[in-house]
């Protein structure tokens, strides 16, 4: 796995999708999507961070995270998506296949990324 590979996509493509209004005049957010629970998957939340830090984004300065956990019950994913896309998210970060699929699946407007595990 490449993780930094990743994670940098992800945030490569969050400062692209935004417009130059946004980024000068509000912290753009940034939706991480993730089907398990936040105990379960926060070495991804940790190297999703690092990988934001790597290309200057700083959460909760430069750039705000819009953590959403389906806890395991895949079935909430498309409502947790929607609430992302409410929130006008620039990207999302969708961990794996369900995660994915449900974010496609609510949007095409806003870019995510996926890392298949």
């Amino acid at each position: 796995m490449n993780w930094r590979a990743l994670i940098l996509a992800v945030s490569a493509a969050a400062a692209w999708s935004l417009p130059a209004t946004a980024q000068q005049s509000a912290r753009p957010a940034v939706g991480f999507l993730q089907p398990g629970s936040p105990a379960d998957s926060q070495h991804y939340a940790a190297a999703f961070q690092l990988g934001l830090k790597a290309d200057g984004y700083v959460d909760g300065t430069s750039v705000t995270t819009e953590y959403r956990w389906a806890e395991g019950s895949y079935e909430r994913l498309p409502q947790l998506v929607e609430d992302l896309v409410n929130r006008k998210v620039a990207v999302i970060a969708a961990g794996g296949p369900p995660a994915t699929l449900a974010a496609k699946s609510a949007t095409s407007t806003i870019p995510d990324r996926v890392h298949h595990r």
